[in-house]
């Protein structure tokens, strides 16, 4: 069930406990990306974890100097600029906060502000909706000239849904990088610490994620070879080592 947050302190630290936990996706969509001190150091020390993506949306004319400079120097990060944002989202792979607060030191300590927090454990559907509405946004996003050296097009283009690779439950392509259901990506976590890394991303599974025909099927290579051809730009980014 969705929790209702109702001041300004309790959306902030719902933030920065999705910052924390997030372990394979990081969306931060907001007009300002003006990040205090503890937001910072959490994205900071997400620079050695290989598994994964974080994305930032703004206004360009929106961000200081500051900040571009912070951004520049975070090659991990990469930034959108969306011209008419007025949207405040922030998610993980597991939470997703929906607010009417900025990232601005104002906004954090003296407005009164709200937001509705959503567990995708708890409530899968309004978790989804809000993961789709978020990646039209990014979709429709230039990457920053000012903070990125990669190529200015949007998100690469995927296909309408995709499967586990294990048990071949259907999904909507949110993640990229996550090739299981949420059940079978818990187990594949606890079996893969046991495991170095090159091991792990390796276990075959079942079924290919796209078209969810028998494929063995791994969390690196993850589609059989006709669906590799036809997105290979849903996958350019997500199957190399660093996956």
């Amino acid at each position: 069930m969705a929790k209702f947050l109702s001041t300004a302190a309790a959306v902030s630290d719902a933030l920065q406990e999705i910052v924390k936990s997030a372990q394979e996706r990081l969306w931060i969509i907001s007009p300002y990306l003006r990040l205090n001190a503890p937001i910072r150091d959490l994205i900071e020390a997400k620079k050695n974890s290989p598994r994964i993506e974080i994305h930032m949306v703004c206004r360009e004319n929106q961000l200081l100097q500051g900040e571009k400079d912070w951004l520049e120097s975070m090659s991990f990060v990469k930034t959108y600029i969306c011209k008419n944002l007025h949207a405040k989202c922030y998610l993980n792979e597991n939470e997703a906060l929906v607010t009417s607060m900025n990232l601005t030191a104002d906004s954090q300590v003296n407005n009164y502000e709200m937001g509705i927090l959503v567990s995708r454990e708890e409530d899968s559907k309004l978790y989804d909706d809000i993961s789709d509405g978020s990646r039209t946004i990014v979709r429709s996003s230039e990457v920053s000239r000012e903070t990125s050296h990669e190529s200015t097009q949007p998100t690469p283009e995927m296909p309408d849904k995709v499967f586990c690779i294990r048990c071949k439950e259907e999904s909507k392509p949110f993640f990229p990088r996550r090739r299981y259901c949420s059940s079978c990506y818990a187990d594949w976590l606890q079996f893969s610490e046991k495991l170095p890394d090159e091991e792990a991303f390796n276990h075959k599974e079942k079924y290919c994620h796209v078209c969810g025909t028998e494929y063995p099927a791994t969390r690196r290579y993850p589609a059989c070879n006709d669906c590799f051809k036809k997105y290979p730009d849903f996958f350019e980014s997500s199957t190399t080592e660093s996956v």
